[in-house]
């Protein structure tokens, strides 16, 4: 294992619970005004949840459509990034993963007048544009509000691909156009097998290492499990500083991070390494500064969730154990 490090959250792309459970949060509705849109009929995403097919059966071919067009220019696959790297749902992915994310986007025209979303239908699609100018209305009491108009970029349909709450607004295209459509129950098979392979990969490492493997039971490592975030940070970026108090344990999942003393370069980590261990059980600060040294994906073990979930006992036994070993 490393030597301990200080911490910070950074510049990453986002984060997103190392779970399998890949409904824990929600997305908010593209507008903000509470007076003329109501979430009363936002499903929560639990209850929510797509279970139109039994994902666990599908394979990746199931969601392969000869008939769409899926095809884009790297300059297309940037731009969807562009507009899409806010959205909470697509935090936490790294580039090539969100790229895979895209490639199941295909092209849909439409013409103007066309309703592309109604109010009130049950929502199964996520829209990028690509072209065109559109407007989004809420009806209520009888009369049609004008929300916002999107021309030439933006998205909509973004709380279709956590659950099939009815579509809080309609979206009627102004001009002939060109959207980007992602059918949500692909957009939740990709985020299940994404969810899995991370849980499988934690779970590997974490066995790896005595502090867990001699103290904690499967029980508990599962419930660690839930609790992980991933976070990808870039080139540069500070993970955890010397000196700085230590709230999270980190699992290097993909990348190379540099390890620092004093400034000084003492070694570099790879996959499947880990550093801030200590910081879980006790209170002391950070021993070394990491930053990334390239873009690197990490698995975040928060010490305020390692606490609420580990019960006090097991604790007290991992905290002797630190202590002896790095005595």
């Amino acid at each position: 294992h490393a030597s301990e490090k200080g911490s910070r959250d950074s510049r990453s792309r986002g984060s997103s619970h190392f779970s399998t459970d890949v409904f824990r949060g929600s997305s908010m509705p593209f507008w903000e005004d509470d007076d003329e849109v109501s979430n009363d009929n936002v499903v929560s995403p639990r209850s929510g949840m797509i279970q139109a097919c039994n994902l666990d059966e599908m394979s990746e071919s199931d969601f392969i459509d000869t008939k769409k067009d899926c095809n884009k220019t790297s300059k297309e696959i940037a731009e969807i990034i562009k507009q899409i790297n806010s959205l909470v749902l697509f935090q936490g992915y790294e580039d090539k993963e969100l790229k895979s994310v895209i490639g199941y986007m295909y092209r849909r025209k439409v013409t103007k007048g066309e309703v592309v979303i109604k109010q009130g239908d049950v929502g199964d699609a996520f829209f990028v544009i690509r072209s065109g100018k559109y407007d989004c209305t809420v009806m209520k009491g009888g009369k049609s509000t004008r929300i916002r108009t999107y021309e030439g970029s933006g998205y909509f349909g973004d709380l279709a691909l956590v659950n099939h709450a009815p579509r809080a607004a309609s979206i009627t295209a102004l001009t002939d156009g060109e959207l980007w459509v992602l059918n949500a129950t692909r957009y939740v098979w990709l985020k299940k097998n994404q969810a899995v392979r991370n849980a499988e990969c934690f779970e590997r490492v974490i066995r790896q290492i005595p502090l867990f493997s001699n103290n904690l039971t499967d029980s508990h490592v599962n419930s660690l499990i839930d609790a992980i975030e991933v976070l990808t940070m870039h080139k540069g970026d500070v993970i955890c500083r010397q000196g700085e108090p230590g709230d999270a344990m980190y699992f290097i999942l993909d990348g190379s991070v540099s390890v620092l003393v004093g400034g000084k370069q003492v070694r570099t980590m790879g996959a499947n390494e880990f550093f801030g261990e200590r910081a879980l059980v006790l209170d002391e600060g950070r021993a070394a500064t990491c930053s990334a040294l390239s873009d690197v994906k990490l698995a975040k073990l928060p010490k305020e969730s390692f606490e609420m979930l580990i019960p006090d006992s097991v604790v007290a036994s991992m905290r002797e154990y630190v202590a002896k070993a790095y005595a």
